[in-house]
């Protein structure tokens, strides 16, 4: 299972270089993991997702208009997320320390989401 955050999810889902609406291509039999547990959301309403949520991919295939099997939704992701210039991750740091990581990251050009 590829696991990667909501963020990742809605900057993937809405990349036309990876589903062109003139290519008319579509997933099925797709099961993702929304916070561990199965979940449509994610196909159904990209937005409705958190960009901190944690999804996991189990299973789904892509195909193309004319029902040609393009990939594994999963190695389709990998795909997007190789060719992507954007690393989306969240962190954990206890409370105390919270400003101190916000500064870290900003300071070396991130971005808190």
């Amino acid at each position: 299972m590829t696991k990667l955050t909501g963020a990742e999810w809605k900057r993937f889902y809405k990349d036309p270089e990876f589903w062109p609406e003139q290519a008319g291509l579509y997933h099925d039999d797709v099961l993702i993991h929304l916070n561990g547990e199965p979940s449509s959301r994610m196909t159904e309403d990209p937005d409705s997702i958190l960009d901190t949520n944690v999804l996991e991919i189990e299973c789904g295939e892509v195909y193309n208009r004319c029902g040609s099997w393009i990939n594994s939704l999963d190695d389709y992701f990998e795909a997007w997320r190789t060719k992507t210039t954007k690393k989306v991750f969240s962190v954990e740091c206890d409370v105390a320390d919270a400003d101190a990581v916000n500064a870290a990251i900003i300071a070396a050009g991130g971005r808190i989401l």
